[in-house]
């Protein structure tokens, strides 16, 4: 898996971020952060974390962590070599258009939005009848007065 990495960085002058930083990508435009640091889950036995990416650009600097994959939803600490690349692996099988969780997401999201436009429609339709009874009762009262 070596031939993915984008980046290798040693951090240092960060304190506790202090540490090394491989950075992979892959043509499904994930990828992960595989970090081992005074931070990250395992740095003491010497293991490391691996957080999944997604790249938004052609750039190798424009990516952010990912929580909605099959692969995980949050990071992975103490984790070995071959763990982490067990874990590259699932990740370059993720299929480029996303999970399939944030398409029903999605899908959900324009139905609800849908759903309450309708709704706030007929409320609307509702208020403005009961405005009009409201203004014909106002009409016949001040014309009995006369």
């Amino acid at each position: 898996m070596n031939n993915f990495i984008v980046k290798t960085r040693e951090v240092k002058g960060q304190g506790i971020l202090d540490g090394t930083q491989k950075l992979y990508r892959f043509a499904n435009n994930y990828g992960a952060s595989v970090v081992r640091n005074g931070a990250s889950y395992g740095n003491a036995d010497g293991l490391w974390e691996l957080a999944v990416v997604k790249f938004s650009s052609k750039s190798d600097d424009s990516w952010q962590l990912t929580y909605d994959t099959s692969v995980t939803d949050d990071v992975l600490g103490f984790l070995t070599e071959k763990d982490v690349e067990e874990r590259l692996i699932e990740i370059k099988k993720l299929k480029k258009g996303g999970s399939m969780k944030n398409k029903i997401l999605a899908v959900v999201a324009t139905v609800l939005s849908s759903f309450i436009i309708l709704i706030a429609y007929l409320n609307r339709e509702k208020d403005e009848k009961i405005a009009k009874k409201f203004d014909d009762l106002k009409e016949e009262n001040e014309n009995s007065d006369v």
